[in-house]
Formats: structure tokens, C-alpha cells, sequence
């Protein structure tokens, strides 16, 4: 069996049980710019499953209806004047 010499890459995908465990490393990714040639070409990144994803989107939705709902009660009452006033 003969092995060529082209670079292959293989995406991996790494679950943790914790997020501090991720955060950690999320954390301390700049350091493999100062690492040999040949660590030099690994990416990593942030990704979510399916299911993660939609239940961000929707926590994100809510909190912006959420938001302009408060602005709106904050910033003026039905007469017109600023609350807390």
C-alpha cells in the first residue's frame, strides 16, 4: 500500500461535557500561531448542532421582543412623559 503525498484534511468534531473545558481552549487558540509548521494549518472553531442552533435563534428572538417591549414602557408612558419622573 503506497501513501501519497498530498495533505488530506479530515474535519473532526469534538463535544465536551463542560463548557469551561471548551471555553479553555476557545480561549487559548492564539497560541497555535506560535506553535511548529505543521500545527500551524489546524482550525478550530465554534460550531452548534441543529438543535442548538434553532434554540439560540429563539432565545434571541424573544430577548430582542423582550427589549423593545421594555424600551418602549420605559421611554414613555400613555401620557407621553418619561418613566420614573
Amino acid at each position: 500500500m503506497a501513501y501519497s503525498a498530498e495533505l488530506v484534511l479530515i474535519p473532526v468534531l469534538v463535544q465536551f461535557h463542560n463548557r469551561t473545558a471548551k471555553n479553555l481552549i476557545m480561549e487559548n487558540l492564539f497560541k497555535l500561531k506560535h506553535l511548529e509548521n505543521k500545527y500551524k494549518s489546524v482550525i478550530i472553531s465554534h460550531d452548534m448542532t441543529k438543535t442548538e442552533r434553532q434554540e439560540c435563534k429563539s432565545l434571541v428572538e424573544e430577548a430582542k421582543k423582550r427589549l423593545t417591549k421594555t424600551l418602549w414602557e420605559t421611554i414613555y408612558t400613555g401620557s407621553g412623559e418619561l418613566l420614573g419622573q
